[in-house]
């Protein structure tokens, strides 16, 4: 009786289990399954993932669902901001899943390695076997073909596997970007963050390599041919010379707007506005140590900063390895790879390399030297909220860096002390032409366009007219609002509709022209571009700007073009892959379109002018100090930003110097010996 019952009982569902996946009771010592964890009362949801954190599941299938789960809630928690513990948990927590899965093909593929080896050694003795040996060897081809038809039905799993890998990494990457620009100057757990999604992002491709090596290897094809289209390859192809340049006159003549007009005030692909204010900006940086050491610069004076080309045994070779189809490894474009060099030339004529080394020569103690890298010099770090006492002391330091006003003009290379001379002598100053952008060589050319060596005007074509000069008489405060008999009738009017048309200039204030090669002082005459400007330079350095603000504005020279280009995927997509070199990428393009939106708004219901430029989106106190200085003229107080403070430093420097000869001229005047 008891026999018929067990018999009719209900018999408990036969589990399968694929012998290529472990059981839950399988894990080794030290990890903890999800089962076990339950088993054991804890709550798997106040558990957070790391790097030790291993899920097994009985079949490929189920581990992939579990980790497309996984990946939704990765990518929605990569959007939150800062949330970096946040980010590495989901990131570790979409790993898991596939963890115990590459363990399990690890110790399939060694199974399979000694079953080969041991097939090998028994094949000769085939004719010679006994039955039961046979047998057994029969069994085993049968598991073998039931284990090729096992594989074959895992590949629409593994190329899942292969899919969501491919997705997780890209993520990564954005995050990755995003957290290594400037991080020296940044929290030092963003840092921390850095290297533990460089951890993540190792571990991702390893698990998608032995997952899905064929998928891998067509994936990184794929990023292959698209970094051979990123921004940082064709500014290679655009810049690499066919043999090295022998001396600065090759080197200069590779641009067409700088063999053209000889000026280095525009934007191009080979940086020459960048360049050839490089010397200046390096010797002031020197003279800033000097002066913080001595409390003057005086040791420095005599020596100067030259242009030299790098000889090809000191360039670096590219890695090609860091393939990137959104060209944030720029490789080549790096500064180390330029194929440029500053050099400093001591009163003697001896020439040094090492900036550490000159000021060694003069007695100034230093052990660390910061280039202006970030935005136009200093060391990239910005003072928010400091104190005015704080800033009158560091405009100070830095009006007794400077040189003397005459060693201005002769400060930077050959192509500035001509612009310099032609500005003394009353000729057309560059920076306050409208703004030239170098055409690009890459691009294709509608049917009939004819190339403009000279590059593209990209503003409206009127320049400063000669009595803007910048002189004793211009005052510390110009007013917010031109007066009627401060600005010149136009012929042509330049108020830009809303619908397109060329920029708004502002002829009323000339800034005067800096030895420093600030981006403001060739952008002035249009709010809009010098506004993209300084959002484009936070976060980023200004050599990556300065390429990027090429491109970009090649592709929206205009507001209007901004938001045209922008409101399609397509044209999104291009500014995207414009501005991705800076990092934050998306954050960044989106910021654009908007500041374009608000000036556009602003232009319409204020006779093309921009009212209140601190409610444009994505204008912080950088820009609003920026554009007070060189679009409203406001000298008076000192910018929080280390690049502005240099040009307000020597702007104030050099109006204090020409007042005060002013005054001593008069007294002179009026003297009586001169009367008599």
């Amino acid at each position: 009786m008891k026999k018929e019952n067990d018999e009719n009982a209900e018999t408990p569902p036969v589990v399968v289990r694929s012998k290529y996946f472990a059981s839950p009771g399988a894990s080794p010592a030290g990890v903890r399954t999800d089962a076990e964890r339950k088993h054991d009362g804890v709550d798997e949801a106040t558990v957070s993932p790391n790097e030790t954190s291993v899920t097994r599941h009985d079949t490929l299938a189920s581990a992939v669902t579990a980790a497309e789960e996984a990946l939704e809630t990765y990518l929605t928690t990569a959007k939150r901001k800062n949330a970096h513990d946040a980010h590495e948990a989901a990131a570790h927590g979409f790993l898991r899943h596939f963890r115990g899965v590459v363990e399990t093909f690890e110790k399939r593929a060694s199974a399979a390695k000694t079953e080969e080896e041991d097939d090998d050694k028994d094949d000769v003795k085939d004719a010679f076997d006994e039955p039961t040996v046979k047998r057994v060897k029969i069994e085993k081809k049968e598991e073998n073909w039931r284990r090729l038809e096992f594989e074959a039905n895992c590949e629409e799993s593994i190329a899942r596997a292969g899919n969501a890998l491919q997705n997780m990494l890209q993520e990564t990457h954005r995050l990755h970007v995003n957290a290594s620009c400037r991080v020296k100057t940044r929290a030092p757990r963003v840092g921390k963050a850095r290297d533990a999604l460089t951890a993540i992002r190792r571990e991702a491709r390893t698990l998608y390599k032995r997952i899905d090596p064929e998928g891998y290897a067509r994936d990184r094809e794929r990023v292959k041919m698209l970094a051979m289209e990123s921004q940082a390859a064709l500014d290679i192809q655009i810049t690499k010379f066919d043999a090295p340049p022998k001396d600065l006159r090759q080197l200069r003549a590779k641009c067409p707007v700088m063999a053209s007009t000889g000026s280095p005030h525009h934007l191009c692909a080979h940086l020459c506005y960048y360049r050839e204010y490089e010397p200046a900006r390096q010797m002031f940086v020197l003279r800033c140590r000097a002066a913080e050491a001595r409390g003057t610069a005086d040791a420095l004076d005599g020596w100067r900063a030259e242009l030299a080309v790098r000889p090809i045994e000191e360039v670096p070779a590219v890695n090609r390895s860091r393939a990137d189809p959104r060209g944030t490894a720029s490789g080549a474009c790096s500064l180390k790879h330029l194929p440029w060099m500053v050099e400093f030339v001591s009163p003697t004529g001896e020439r040094f390399k090492d900036a550490l080394d000159v000021l060694n020569a003069v007695d100034v103690e230093c052990d660390k030297l910061s280039w202006p890298r970030a935005s136009h010099g200093g060391n990239g770090v910005r003072e928010a909220r400091v104190s005015e006492d704080g800033l009158s002391d560091q405009t100070e330091l830095l009006r007794a860096a400077l040189w003397k006003e005459d060693v201005d003009g002769i400060a930077g290379t050959t192509p500035v002390r001509r612009s310099f001379t032609r500005i003394a002598a009353g000729g057309e100053d560059e920076t306050r032409t409208p703004l030239r952008l170098a055409p690009d060589p890459l691009a294709e050319n509608d049917e009939g366009a004819d190339d403009d060596a000279g590059g593209i005007v990209v503003t409206a074509t009127r320049a400063a007219s000669d009595d803007e000069e910048y002189d004793e008489n211009t005052p510390a405060h110009t007013p917010l609002a031109p007066s009627k008999s401060a600005v010149e009738p136009s012929p042509n009017p330049t108020t830009s509709p809303p619908d397109g048309g060329p920029e708004p200039v502002r002829h009323w204030w000339s800034p005067p022209l800096s030895p420093f090669g600030l981006l403001e002082e060739i952008l002035w005459q249009d709010e809009w571009k010098l506004l993209v400007a300084c959002m484009m330079l936070n976060c980023t350095t200004r050599l990556q700007v300065d390429r990027v603000l090429w491109r970009l504005f090649l592709i929206a020279p205009t507001a209007a073009d901004a938001i045209r280009v922008g409101s399609t995927p397509s044209g999104f997509e291009s500014l995207e892959r414009v501005i991705a070199p800076l990092g934050l990428h998306r954050k960044r393009t989106n910021a654009f379109i908007k500041l374009s939106v608000d000036v556009q708004a602003q232009r319409a219901s204020n006779d093309g002018k921009i009212s209140n430029v601190s409610a444009c989106h994505g204008v912080g106190v950088y820009a609003s100090d920026a554009h007070a200085l060189f679009v409203d003229g406001v000298l008076a107080g000192s910018p929080r930003d280390h690049a502005l403070r240099w040009y307000h430093a020597w702007a104030i420097e050099r109006r204090g110097r020409r007042r005060a000869s002013g005054i001593d001229h008069r007294r002179q005047s009026q003297s009586p010996t001169n009367v008599a």
